[in-house]
């Protein structure tokens, strides 16, 4: 059984391989973490980002509904509904986020996030 460093590493290496375009490594690293310990958000949260950065958010936004209660989990599930083009629900769920950790790595991220959607123009309304 992997203890929390073991995933912290795993984790960190998941997340450099998929910055370099590693994605075939970092997936298999984050499905082993995910594998190892599926109650935490790690593995989700890593598998999540691999799916975001291949325009697959639906994918993403299964992954991290389960850890609705995880600050980092629901920053990137705000923007996993703001890439499906649902402004208003990832505005709701990147306010959570910051409600439930402030100041923490989640928290600040949502902000971040929110600041960049009220730079974007709204979308025009659609046609019936």
């Amino acid at each position: 059984m992997l203890d929390a460093e073991d995933v912290r590493l795993l984790a960190s290496l998941g997340f450099s391989a998929l910055m370099r375009d590693g994605d075939a490594h970092a997936r298999a690293i984050f499905e082993g973490v995910r594998a190892a310990r599926p109650e935490q958000e790690a593995g989700a949260i890593g598998l999540a980002m691999l799916h975001l950065k291949n325009g697959e958010s639906d994918r993403a936004i299964d992954l991290l509904k389960p850890f609705g209660a995880n600050d980092i989990a629901l920053a990137f599930q705000g923007l996993a509904f703001f890439r499906n083009g649902d402004r208003e629900t990832a505005v709701r769920i990147l306010n959570d986020a910051m409600a439930l950790a402030p100041e923490g790595e989640g928290g600040v991220l949502a902000r971040q996030m929110l600041e960049a959607i009220e730079r974007e123009p709204p979308p025009p309304p659609r046609l019936i």
